[in-house]
């Protein structure tokens, strides 16, 4: 590693990077996800600057220096979702529908059995046109919760509580009605009536 660099932080640089989605700041984030794998302390922040990298070069259409960044990536820490994720993207967009099944067949072998791949597996399946072993791979009976849950103490019925609950979740106080925005920080709202208090889970009736 050098001297005075921190990962935590050069990782996020290269994540705001990738986030304004244009070719000159893709380019400087592959070359500071580069560094961040060079200066990673362990094998967990590796793999996670390496899924990066991985990122960057697909969104440069490098796909085969990403495959190889990505299965380094899983050498470095199997469980890492998002290098598998984006590797078997990079298998279905070539077409290679067998490849990804087997390789996430391989993931479960091994124990991994995380969301990417109980996903990924069914979906190759659909797209290698085998329906019922997909509808199967999805483990409905398994993994889909059907249970109504109870009421919280000092309610009747989950209905009456989700009933008062909901406008407290739709306009919780300081929302702001612009798209993703957010209430400013106190010391740059302006002078006006002090804002309300935090919104808090309601009464039972």
């Amino acid at each position: 590693s050098r001297e005075g660099d921190d990962f935590e932080a050069v990782h996020l640089l290269g994540g705001a990077l990738m986030a304004r989605e244009n070719h000159e700041d893709t380019l400087k984030a592959r070359r500071i996800e580069e560094r961040a794998a060079d200066i990673a302390m362990d094998a967990i922040a590796r793999a996670r600057a390496l899924a990066a990298l991985g990122k960057a070069q697909i969104r440069l259409s490098e796909f085969d220096t990403a495959r190889k960044t990505l299965e380094a990536a899983l050498d470095t820490n199997i469980l890492n979702k998002d290098a598998y994720k984006r590797l078997a993207m990079l298998d279905f967009q070539a077409d290679r529908n067998e490849a990804a099944l087997e390789y996430a067949d391989e993931m479960v072998a091994l124990g991994v059995a995380h969301a990417r791949v109980l996903g990924i597996r069914p979906l190759a399946l659909a797209r290698l046109g085998r329906t019922e072993e997909a509808r199967e791979a999805f483990g409905f009976d398994t993994y889909l919760h059907q249970t109504i849950l109870p009421p919280p103490p000092g309610w009747d019925t989950i209905e009456a509580f989700n009933r008062t609950l909901a406008p407290e979740l739709v306009t919780p106080p300081g929302l702001r009605s612009t798209r993703h925005a957010r209430a400013p920080p106190p010391h740059r709202r302006p002078p006006g009536p002090a804002p309300p208090a935090p919104a808090t889970a309601p009464p039972p009736p």
